[in-house]
């Protein structure tokens, strides 16, 4: 399979955890306005963002990292200074007290909940076509 084969068929799958996890942390932002108020829906609102950011990071840095093209040093390299990136993101989010720690991992934790409910769905698109 040539990479721009497996391009075109990880892109669609990708776009579809991330719209997933766009909709679920909106959902889950909403029954947080409404259950707890407004400082907690920020939060989830945040980690699911954060969330879908990290992995549109991790699917582009993976993908340049395992191309024939790319430098499997230097991209390898980038993976762990993206998640000292992301740790320390939420470091700063949490120790300035823009949001609380709960509600942001919950939003951040909708990303496996997302990617679960985008294989689900797919593999039913494709069961049915």
């Amino acid at each position: 399979m040539t990479e721009a084969t497996e391009r075109d068929t990880a892109r669609p799958i990708l776009m579809r955890c991330l719209v997933t996890i766009g909709v679920l942390g909106v959902i889950a932002s909403m029954a947080a306005l409404l259950v707890a108020g407004p400082r907690p829906a920020l939060a989830v609102a945040l980690g699911s963002t954060l969330a879908a950011t990290n992995l549109w990071l991790l699917a582009i840095l993976v993908r340049r990292w395992l191309s024939p093209a790319g430098s499997l040093t230097a991209w390898g390299l980038l993976l762990p200074v993206k998640l000292a990136a992301l740790v320390a993101v939420l470091y700063a989010l949490v120790a300035a007290r823009i949001v609380q720690p709960v509600p942001l991992l919950v939003g951040f934790a909708l990303l496996p909940f997302a990617i679960l409910v985008a294989q689900l769905r797919s593999s039913a698109v494709e069961q049915e076509g």
